[in-house]
């Protein structure tokens, strides 16, 4: 840990690595955002009974959908984490490429 802060001491792997899980954080705040749009747009009916001078009377009301926003929420986080660990493994290729080239003197 306390090489982490010291400049050219820290190997790439263990840098991308501890990237790869500080960028987990953002990826929530764009799940959460679709998780809500999904809950908010998508609503289905539900049958409500009401009694009106004496009379039942059947209607509809609008009732939104949480388990659809959640399930959007969770498999959008999925989702971009999977991109992400794509992104930071591309990452620490590059770099090991690098590495051994400039071991050969390439």
């Amino acid at each position: 840990m306390r090489n982490l802060f010291i400049l050219g001491k820290t190997t790439s792997f263990r840098a991308i690595t501890i990237l790869f899980y500080m960028g987990l954080i953002p990826l929530i705040v764009p799940s959460y955002f679709l998780g809500n749009f999904i809950y908010l747009t998508n609503t289905y009916f539900e049958e409500v009974q009401s009694i009106y001078n004496g009379q039942p009377i059947l209607s509809f009301q609008d009732i939104n959908n949480a388990p659809l926003g959640v399930l959007g929420g969770v498999v959008t986080f999925v989702v971009l984490s999977i991109l992400w660990k794509v992104l930071c493994e591309l990452l620490i290729i590059l770099f090991r490429y690098f590495e051994s080239n400039t071991q050969n003197g390439i």
